[in-house]
């Protein structure tokens, strides 16, 4: 007897996919940053000889400082519908500025298939500053002259601008109208002692700025 046959033929499609990701997009100066790499083979071919080129940048130049791949030692292979996982890590400089951009790419490679995953992070603005009050001596007595000497310095790796700097005692009341970071502003007044302040003379100084609509004030 006649028999009728249907064959499909399936066609191979070889497929794979990479995908890189951060433990969160936005870091201070000092934290660590966890890369994630998955290579998924989503297709229908087992692959062999996978190989992976990982590319890291700071403000679109090349960094100085390229990323290491934990768990890659090499051409690795995926069965279909396998995924291989590697990490890597990098630690936020200290002295890095606000908006400082990192972008890392990673491409998989396999024959004549390619495909990459990237991320891209940014450090966070850090708002930060110490006013430091000195006197020019330990002890006076009555009319005698002390000469303070106040101190202002940006300590965070943003810009601070109208920063209120006020001390009664000796008259200040004076705005910096911008004070980058690492930048110091110092102030003087003095004062003349008198009989009401017989005992502990007691002396404050503040600066304050806003910062999001939020006053920060440090005495």
């Amino acid at each position: 007897s006649d028999k009728d046959e249907c064959i499909v033929t399936v066609q191979k499609d070889p497929s794979f996919v990479v995908e890189k990701t951060a433990d969160k997009t936005q870091y201070l100066p000092g934290e660590t940053v966890t890369y994630t790499i998955n290579v998924t083979n989503d297709g229908n071919v087992d692959l062999k000889g996978i190989t992976l080129n990982d590319v890291f940048s700071k403000n679109d130049s090349l960094a100085d400082q390229q990323l290491t791949l934990e768990g890659y030692e090499g051409a690795f292979d995926l069965v279909v519908g396998e995924t291989m996982s590697f990490t890597s890590t990098f630690v936020i400089p200290e002295n890095d500025l606000a908006d400082t951009t990192y972008k890392n790419v990673v491409v998989a490679t396999t024959g004549d298939i390619s495909e990459e995953g990237e991320v891209v992070i940014v450090v966070d603005p850090t708002y930060a500053f110490t006013i430091e009050k000195t006197a020019d001596k330990n002890e006076a007595t009555v009319g005698d002259k002390v000469t303070y000497t106040i101190v202002v310095t940006n300590t965070g790796n943003t810009a601070l601008t109208n920063i209120l700097v006020k001390d009664d005692m000796i008259g200040l009341d004076t705005i910096i109208d911008q004070l980058a970071a690492n930048e110091s502003k110092t102030f003087t007044g003095e004062y003349v002692v008198t009989a009401d302040d017989i005992g502990e003379l007691k002396n404050i100084a503040t600066a304050t700025v806003e910062v999001d609509g939020e006053p920060i004030t440090h005495d």
